[in-house]
């Protein structure tokens, strides 16, 4: 009987920590963020810009990811796009560069592409429709570099 209690007593314990182990990867693992592909896929331009805030309408282009020839017209240049306000909860300050998915909305300024709607995904709950922009990171980069856009016409 007292080998049945040592062995049920060593059971909860590795139980216990491993209960531990898996708490502590939850609070400490970092949230990765992943660029939605379908959102690029039906952009006309990608960009790195630095954002000054959200609550205007001008970003300052530091890199044409695509089309390539956008980028001696656009780059050092001040960009403006009218949707800003929407991403708001994707900025972390000005400090951050952010990649940027646009599409044109009139002469001479864009917007930030929305998420295309997907099947089985439209209910009230979903986020299709939200536009978002992505805080320029090394993981972001080579996120951005694998979505295979085409070629322009």
């Amino acid at each position: 009987m007292k080998f049945a209690t040592v062995r049920f007593a060593l059971t909860v314990v590795v139980f216990i920590a491993w209960l531990g182990w898996l708490l502590n990867l939850a609070i400490t693992t970092a949230h990765p963020i992943v660029l939605c592909e379908p959102q690029f896929l039906v952009s006309n331009l990608d960009v790195l810009a630095e954002i000054g805030s959200t609550n205007g309408d001008e970003v300052v282009v530091r890199e044409v990811h695509w089309p390539r020839e956008e980028a001696d017209k656009l780059v050092g240049k001040k960009v403006k796009v009218t949707n800003l306000a929407e991403c708001k909860d994707d900025w972390q300050g000005t400090e951050t560069r952010y990649i940027l998915a646009l599409i044109p909305d009139g002469k001479d300024a864009y917007r930030v592409a929305p998420l295309p709607r997907s099947p089985g995904f439209g209910g009230p709950a979903s986020k299709a429709g939200r536009p978002y922009i992505y805080p320029a990171t090394p993981e972001t980069r080579k996120q951005l570099d694998r979505i295979q856009k085409p070629a322009k016409l």
